[in-house]
């Protein structure tokens, strides 16, 4: 079986991906503080961006 070399990494990738957590990591808390004072039936979707664009 061939082996194939490594591709390389610019460190692009891994930074973009780290962002994306950081940023998904966010909004969750975000949300989880919108659902735990309005509830299941008062959180929206339109508060949550709205409160985590101002974090």
């Amino acid at each position: 079986m061939a082996r194939t070399s490594p591709t390389v990494n610019d460190g692009k990738a891994s930074g973009q991906a780290g962002e994306a957590e950081e940023t998904r990591l966010n909004i969750l808390d975000v949300a989880t503080l919108e659902f735990a004072d309005k509830g299941l039936s008062g959180a929206r979707i339109d508060d949550i961006i709205e409160s985590w664009c101002r974090a």
